[in-house]
């Protein structure tokens, strides 16, 4: 089942980049209050969306935001700037995640030359069957087939 998923409408709006940034601030205190997540010192965004959704969490829960970027398949490299990452127990925030695309875990893991924990993520959707889990995940909606 091929599936696109077209978030224009919410980012092209302040307020709804916002509510959903609370959603998922939320969703994160839920997940470090069930230990399902461990405590975070940094809220980092993945790419452009995760970037503006993670300051948005950041702001809401206290802590302190840093920003990733894709610079090729499979690696991602801290943008200038920021608060450092460096031997920090990190939330990641994306809009999505798409299980059935190899490389998102892969750039996660790159993160480990840099001695980075990712204590969690959280997305607005989580798309496809979870293969491993390397890193968790809680999602505001969850698309799979039976």
């Amino acid at each position: 089942m091929n599936l696109s998923i077209d978030l224009s409408t919410l980012s092209s709006s302040t307020r709804r980049i916002s509510l959903i940034g609370w959603a998922l601030a939320d969703l994160a205190k839920e997940g470090v209050s069930r230990g399902e997540f461990e405590d975070f010192e940094v809220v980092v965004g993945l790419d452009f969306m995760g970037a503006t959704l993670a300051l948005v969490v950041a702001d809401e829960l206290g802590k302190t935001f840093s920003a990733l970027r894709i610079v090729k398949e499979k690696e991602v490299s801290p943008v200038e700037g920021f608060s450092t990452i460096e031997r920090k127990n990190i939330l990641i925030v994306v809009d999505i995640v798409d299980h059935s695309k190899s490389h998102f875990m892969e750039e996660l893991d790159s993160l480990k030359k840099m001695n980075t924990h990712i204590a969690g993520l959280v997305c607005i959707i989580e798309k496809g069957k979870r293969k491993e889990e390397k890193v968790k995940i809680k999602s505001l909606i969850r698309l799979y087939t039976n």
